[in-house]
């Protein structure tokens, strides 16, 4: 069995969580093209897996692993990496992801950087620790998480000067990481087309949400991309724009525009 599969008690855990908070976390997985099958298939052969996803309330990281991960009878079986706003992360949250054998690590970005209390940290704090755990993860097999525009946006920022997914992917590749593969996710949220407001940035109790499956890439054939050309540095614009592909268009430009 792969290292990184939990003990065999933690995917009826995972299970039992997904069935008791389908009421006030309902959601859809959009697949036409049946890539999360392809995503299975790779995850049974012990390649890791990324999650790039769009961000715009509390919510989306807890769906992405609630609707993709432990929903799939392989990825539930696997140690789950998440990054957190490092002032979203608190000693319990970290306790409880523990226990499900996940590991939360809070950075600080951008969102914790605007937050009164918080100005005087220096940007990237807890980026090593993610950076090295998850590489352990991916190598043997795990998931990782990571929004496409490193914290919460209203819109699908294309020109973002933040560059988290390149990043990453040198990062990891510097550790000898390069066995997984990058899977693109769109969140939406039936009947929305404001992603602006106050109220869809929260945690979104009780609307269903749309997870909208994008392009799956092994890392090496997304560096390999006519539009990357080998550059970790192109990657984010690469991923943004096969993203918009599949993001509604109330998400694709800042409001107004």
């Amino acid at each position: 069995m792969n290292n990184t599969n939990v003990p065999l008690w933690i995917p009826y855990v995972r299970i039992f969580i997904t069935f008791i908070t389908r009421s006030i976390f309902p959601s859809h997985v959009i697949d036409p093209k049946n890539v999360l099958a392809k995503v299975d298939q790779e995850a049974k052969k012990g390649k890791g897996l990324l999650i790039v996803y769009t961000h715009f309330g509390y919510r989306d990281g807890i769906e992405v692993n609630r609707s993709l991960i432990l929903k799939s009878p392989v990825l539930r079986t696997r140690e789950v990496i998440n990054p957190i706003s490092f002032h979203q992360y608190t000693k319990t949250l970290g306790n409880i992801t523990r226990f499900l054998h996940g590991e939360i690590f809070p950075v600080v970005n951008d969102d914790t950087l605007q937050r009164k209390g918080y100005e005087h940290l220096p940007k990237g704090q807890g980026l090593p620790a993610f950076i090295a755990r998850s590489s352990q993860v991916l190598l043997q097999g795990g998931v990782v998480t990571l929004a496409v525009n490193a914290g919460r946006r209203a819109y699908l920022d294309m020109e973002d000067i933040q560059k988290p997914v390149g990043y990453f992917i040198a990062a990891t590749g510097a550790k000898q990481c390069t066995h997984y593969g990058v899977l693109l996710v769109s969140l939406s949220i039936d009947g929305v087309t404001d992603y602006d407001t106050k109220a869809i940035r929260g945690m979104n109790f009780g609307k269903t949400y749309l997870l909208t499956i994008g392009k799956y890439y092994d890392v090496t054939e997304l560096l390999e991309q006519k539009e990357v050309q080998g550059k970790a540095g192109n990657v984010d614009a690469f991923v943004r724009k096969k993203l918009a592909e599949v993001v509604p268009k109330e998400y694709q430009h800042a409001p107004g525009k």
